[in-house]
C-alpha cells in the first residue's frame, strides 16, 4: 500500500468505448498555513515520518512532484523542495 492506495482503490470503467481511470485520493493530513512553518517543510516531515514509521515500506515509491502538488494543493517548486530535503536525509 502506498499512501493509502491499494489495488482496489483504482477502478477502470469502459464508458462509451473509452477507458477512464478513477481513483480514491489517499487520506493525507492538511497543511497548516497559519503556523509560519513552510509548506515544503511540512510535506518533508510528513514523508519522513511515513518512512520512519514503516508506513512507507523500504523500496516503495514516494509520491512524485505532480502527485504531491495534487495531494497538497501546492506549487511544483514546493513539492520539489520537499523531495530535495528528503533526498538529502
Amino acid at each position: 500500500m502506498l499512501y493509502g492506495y491499494n489495488n482496489s482503490a483504482i477502478n477502470f470503467a469502459n464508458r462509451n468505448d473509452r477507458m477512464t481511470m478513477t481513483s480514491q485520493a489517499p487520506t493525507l493530513p492538511s497543511l497548516e498555513t497559519t503556523t509560519g512553518v513552510p509548506l515544503y517543510q511540512q510535506i518533508f516531515v510528513l514523508l519522513r515520518n511515513q518512512i520512519q514509521s514503516g508506513d512507507l515500506a523500504p523500496g516503495a515509491r514516494v509520491m512524485g512532484e505532480v502527485e504531491l502538488c495534487e495531494a497538497f494543493k501546492v506549487s511544483r517548486i514546493t513539492a520539489r523542495r520537499a523531495l530535495n530535503e528528503l533526498a538529502q536525509q
